[in-house]
């Protein structure tokens, strides 16, 4: 599957979630954006990562308020399926 294909699918499966939602804003306003949030004294920002979801990367490629990084699968312990390469 080429970046194209991946990132339009990826546009898709993102307009279909926020189609769901059960609010019609930012879910994260009701939480504080719990699963960004971290406690400063345990965690530098460069140690705190998501994890992306196979050809999910593409969606993030020209961003540059945050780089994208690539690992291997095996370090992290995730599903031999999602193969060699890991994007967070």
């Amino acid at each position: 599957m080429t970046s194209l294909n991946n990132k339009n699918l990826f546009e898709k499966v993102y307009k279909m979630l926020d189609e769901v939602s059960p609010v019609n804003y930012d879910c994260g306003k009701l939480c504080n954006a719990i699963c960004c949030v971290y406690d400063e004294e345990d965690y530098r920002n460069n140690d705190l990562v998501i994890s992306l979801f196979p050809g999910e990367e593409v969606m993030y490629e020209d961003y540059e308020s945050f780089d994208v990084n690539v690992g291997f699968a095996s370090e992290f312990e995730y599903p031999a399926s999602w193969g060699d390469e890991v994007y967070f």
